[in-house]
């Protein structure tokens, strides 16, 4: 209503200042009628009599003027020279830009004794056998009634704008409310549902709005998809701390009753092995949910540098990352860039080359390069010559917690899944193939240049 009121009032206001000189110029028009009908009737009556100008003055042709109270009407014949023949001799002269040669009438402006006035004036001739002379007829008169008559033009203009205005706000309050009540009912059918209730809004409601209705729907349907997956995260994750943690329980339980200090020692041995597995599969677990929320890959940042990144941490796994006679191998030498998080890329990695590391037996091989493909993509290759995957089971690695058969490893399933997620959300994606000549296995990332 404000929005529509304020312009309405504003355009109102923008209408009366340009009515306010319309209805002077009305009010001047009709009262400059009159006073032009005074100068020519006065006008008629001037005679020449023995060589002077003689004026028979009707004076009906001042009364027309000044019939209201408030009006006061002066006059003036001028002859030759600026003589005065009859009249008010010091009404106001004529102004320096009135030109009265043509015969035509002219009004004007002046103040008389303190007054506001308009004045008429008029050039006649008359011929004397060895000349022609010219007299002046002028006709002032109050303005008391062109300011009435103008006063009442703009209260009229303005009453009108002024029921106008109500008639249209009152018609759009109606309007507006009678539109906005399917949104109020939707709002209380909204209010009365409980947090667990998603399903999508069924609601009619004004057209102008559907497209809302339907982007809220879209929200529920992703929220409900999440909560769904975080319910899923939350009960996978509690199954999979409920094996080790019972582990740990029974080996410290062990350790506690043995009296062996051998014994103890493999025990203790043990559990510090499965603690170390289930402090793992904790960390797996944050970065997960970190990873998850972060909206990070999905904003543009400044070019991470893949190459070096690859290489810096490839070179900070070697020391503690591989298993006994284990080798790895850097190719990449091109700056590449990316789009992305380094902090999530580099994640991305130690995930990859850990999968690797567990998974190859001794003295296998892993090899790390980065490239481009020359359309855009930065291709970012772990190769190794361990088993290898299935290609029936390529797919299902990127499951969470998902492990593959008869690996004889003991991992928490969670290194592959994180690493979609993470190049997900860079605007990438992540294969599963074969290594070299067919063996063992080559994960295979692709993440978009920095062009």
């Amino acid at each position: 209503m404000v929005w529509l009121l304020l312009p309405m009032i504003a355009v109102a206001g923008v209408m009366m200042v340009e009515g306010f000189y319309a209805a002077r110029n009305a009010a001047d028009t009709a009262y400059d009628r009159l006073l032009m009908a005074s100068v020519l009737a006065i006008s008629e009556r001037v005679v020449v009599e023995r060589g002077e100008l003689v004026v028979d003055l009707p004076y009906v042709a001042l009364d027309m003027l000044s019939s209201a109270a408030q009006d006061r009407v002066f006059y003036r014949v001028v002859g030759p020279n600026e003589t005065v023949v009859t009249g008010y001799a010091d009404l106001p002269e004529l102004p320096d830009d009135v030109d009265l040669l043509a015969g035509e009438p002219v009004f004007f402006n002046a103040v008389y004794k303190d007054t506001d006035v308009r004045v008429a004036a008029l050039n006649r001739a008359f011929v004397f056998s060895d000349r022609t002379e010219y007299y002046r007829v002028e006709v002032a008169q109050t303005k008391g009634e062109r300011v009435l008559l103008m006063q009442e033009i703009l209260l009229r203009a303005a009453t009108r704008a002024g029921i106008l205005i109500l008639l249209a706000g009152v018609i759009t309050w109606f309007g507006v409310a009678k539109g906005l009540a399917p949104l109020t009912r939707l709002q209380e059918a909204v209010a009365r549902r409980s947090p667990a209730e998603l399903r999508p809004i069924q609601h009619d409601v004004p057209q102008e709005v559907a497209a809302l209705v339907r982007a809220i729907n879209t929200l529920m349907a992703r929220l409900e998809t999440n909560i769904e997956s975080v319910q899923r995260f939350i009960s996978d994750a509690a199954h999979q701390l409920r094996t080790p943690l019972a582990t740990i329980r029974g080996q410290a339980e062990l350790a506690l009753d043995q009296q062996d200090s051998d014994e103890v020692a493999e025990t203790l041995a043990a559990l510090a092995k499965s603690t170390k597995r289930t402090s793992r599969l904790a960390d797996q677990l944050l970065s997960l949910s970190r990873i998850s929320r972060s909206e990070a890959g999905r904003d543009t940042h400044s070019g991470v540098n893949l190459t070096k990144l690859a290489s810096d941490v490839t070179r900070e796994f070697v020391p503690n990352g591989l298993k006994p006679d284990q080798e790895i191998s850097f190719e990449g030498d091109e700056v590449i860039k990316v789009h992305g998080d380094a902090l999530l890329l580099e994640e991305l990695l130690s995930n990859l080359l850990e999968n690797a590391a567990q998974y190859c037996p001794p003295e296998a091989m892993i090899d790390v390069s980065v490239r481009a493909n020359g359309a855009g993509t930065a291709i970012l290759d772990i190769r190794d010559d361990g088993p290898g995957i299935a290609p029936e089971e390529r797919q299902n690695v990127f499951e969470r917690f998902y492990r593959v058969a008869g690996s004889g490893e003991q991992g928490c399933g969670l290194g592959l899944a994180i690493v979609k997620e993470i190049a997900t959300q860079h605007g990438g994606h992540v294969t599963v193939g074969d290594g070299a000549d067919g063996t063992g296995t080559t994960v295979r990332v692709k993440l978009p240049l920095v062009l």
